[in-house]
């Protein structure tokens, strides 16, 4: 049986830049996609961690693929907790040439804990979010239309956004509209670009690589 990191070298030779990342985050992260056609995804312990494809890569000297899994690692986090993560996370920090946004790749589902105040109002000592950007304060969280639903998750989406706001974070939300709309996820990425203080100047051949980039990581390897 191979084990994850090899099986990660040897498909990384195979696939696009794209693939080989969504592939990485889905071994460093909490789910896994079922094969056939509807690729259902699963909640499951990490496989790897990038810190051990990182090391195995490095010392598979002469070894097919190694150009190509370092590449993808470059944009490969631990903590994505499913495929839209993944895919929000990748839409933003694959290269521009690639239809990416350029950003630095974020922390995935990364802890903030909270100070004694806010550990009252959530009941938690620390909150997560799906995407962050710890020294520019920014996360995002993505709305996903199945778990976002009733009364009472709506108020404590609401009491998490009021004291992360409190505590100097913005909060932007990515809706699954915003993955079949390039101009609703085109406002969000100059968002995210203004708060990350970098340049986003989207132009008609960006716009055509990032729907070609959209297409890709909505069907996965």
């Amino acid at each position: 049986m191979l084990s994850p990191e090899l099986c990660f070298l040897r498909h990384a030779s195979k696939l696009s830049l794209p693939h080989a990342a969504q592939l990485g985050l889905e071994f460093c992260g909490a789910y896994s996609l079922s094969a056939g056609e509807t690729r259902s995804a699963r909640k499951r312990a990490p496989i790897t961690n990038t810190a051990f494809l990182k090391s195995y890569v490095e010392n598979c000297t002469g070894e097919r693929g190694i150009a190509e899994a370092r590449r993808a690692l470059r944009y490969v986090e631990d903590g994505s907790e499913s495929p839209r993560e993944t895919m929000v996370a990748l839409l933003l920090d694959l290269p521009a040439r690639l239809g990416g946004c350029g950003d630095p790749p974020p922390k995935m589902n990364y802890a903030i804990p909270l100070p004694k105040n806010a550990r009252k109002a959530t009941g938690r000592r620390s909150l997560r979010c799906d995407l962050l950007w710890p020294e520019e304060k920014l996360a995002i969280e993505y709305d996903s239309d199945l778990h976002h639903t009733g009364s009472e998750r709506i108020a404590s989406d609401a009491t998490r956004r009021t004291v992360l706001t409190h505590l100097g974070f913005e909060v932007v939300t990515v809706a699954n509209r915003h993955m079949h709309n390039t101009a609703e996820f085109e406002v969000v990425a100059r968002r995210v670009a203004h708060r990350l203080d970098r340049r986003f100047r989207p132009d008609r051949s960006w716009r055509a690589n990032h729907i070609e980039l959209r297409r890709q990581l909505l069907d996965p390897p």
